[in-house]
């Protein structure tokens, strides 16, 4: 028999026949787009924000022209309004009564190619800012609608402000606003910035939340369940790995949350062990097989642990006590933060790092004063990671 594989995908984000489309928020977004607000997708990582971003980039809504692109890589000012001018010029190009308009004014800028991947420019020293500027100002009485989609936004501040200084990156946040409160613009030019990590907080290490409190936030959740019996018929159809209600059920109540990234883990992981056996029926014992053969992939969960050391050198020891803590006592009350706050010396911002970081980026749920793992997953996975902590229960009486 050839065995067919389901239609999961974990290591990149979803396009195509791989992405589950996800109506509601899809709609959200476009109906925040159509009333000419600027929005800041946030969720929790491994939620699937940069393939809804794919999709709707790729299916716009009429009249609308729509660019995605992550621009982690971007770390100088330079880089990143080059980035723009040269994603509006292309999606310019791609309309054909804005090719015509605009055509004399690219002539006088010395712009002398426009491609799928670039523009090439005469002057050596061209100004990217003054003219991305000029050039948004034009769209309105060219009548056309821009929205460009850009992923990893928050890298990009962290970048500049690393290697170019905080009083750079707070001049794009400005000058970002700026566009954002221009009417001129309105409806004809739509920024929608996402990232892997939260935007609060990065920008709160350069300037005031104010700078991007005008951003409409749309939070992406967890499967509800009119998406999640959907959800798992996308990953099954045709496969011949055969799930049925009791084992959906159970993988559920495993998770505890119907986050697609641990479902398709999951889903992958016993696809795994019925392929090996030659079998087709899934059972419960195979789910509990599969769960520990996805915690012995370390590939899986490494990256979550190393991103904060990365991006919070400095916070990294409060998040890892706070983590850890968590991870092998199964929660932590807001009483047991503060005093792991305090023993970090982070009294006075504790919580709000606590919403902007570990929560926002999906690593804990907190409900009424109790936090907890978003996915149980991850916690096993931490708590072998950081075996040794045991040694120290006794240092972990907290009053």
């Amino acid at each position: 028999m050839k065995w067919i594989h389901p239609n999961t995908i974990v290591g990149s984000t979803a396009v195509g026949k791989k992405y589950f489309r996800r109506h509601k928020i899809e709609e959200k977004l476009w109906r925040e787009i159509r009333k000419g607000n600027h929005i800041l997708l946030s969720a929790p990582r491994r939620l699937g924000k940069s393939s809804i971003m794919k999709y709707i980039a790729a299916n716009p809504d009429a009249h609308y022209s729509c660019k995605y692109q992550n621009i982690s890589s971007d770390a100088t000012a330079i880089d990143f309004y080059k980035r723009l001018f040269e994603l509006l010029l292309i999606q310019l190009k791609s309309l054909q009564k804005a090719r015509e308009r605009f055509r004399r004014w690219l002539q006088t800028k010395g712009v002398e190619e426009i491609t799928a991947t670039g523009v090439k420019i005469k002057e050596k020293d061209f100004d990217y800012k003054s003219n991305l500027l000029e050039l948004l100002s034009k769209l309105k009485p060219a009548d056309v609608h821009v929205v460009l989609m850009l992923d990893e936004f928050p890298d990009v501040i962290k970048n500049i402000a690393a290697r170019e200084g905080i009083a750079q990156a707070k001049d794009i946040l400005h000058t970002l606003r700026s566009l954002r409160h221009d009417d001129s613009f309105k409806g004809h030019f739509t920024l929608v910035l996402a990232g892997s990590v939260g935007l609060d907080h990065i920008v709160k290490n350069v300037d005031r939340l104010s700078v991007i409190n005008d951003l409409y936030e749309q939070t992406l959740e967890a499967l509800d369940a009119d998406e999640v019996d959907g959800f798992f018929e996308h990953l099954l159809q045709n496969a011949s790995m055969q799930v049925d209600e009791a084992c959906r059920t159970y993988i559920l109540q495993r998770l505890q949350q119907a986050l697609p990234y641990y479902i398709q883990l999951i889903i992958e992981g016993c696809n795994d062990i019925l392929y090996a056996d030659k079998r087709t029926q899934l059972t419960k014992e195979d789910i509990d097989r599969a769960w520990s053969l996805v915690l012995r992939n370390h590939k899986n969960f490494s990256d979550w642990d190393e991103r904060l050391e990365d991006y919070f050198p400095n916070d990294y020891p409060f998040f890892w006590e706070v983590l850890t803590y968590c991870a092998h006592h199964s929660s932590l009350s807001i009483q047991e933060l503060y005093n792991l706050a305090i023993k970090t010396g982070q009294s006075t911002t504790y919580k709000a790092k606590i919403d902007d970081v570990l929560i926002k980026d999906g690593y804990l749920h907190q409900e009424g004063n109790i936090f907890t793992f978003i996915s149980p997953l991850l916690q096993e996975w931490w708590k072998c990671r950081h075996p040794y902590i045991l040694q120290q229960k006794r240092s972990w009486t907290l009053t």
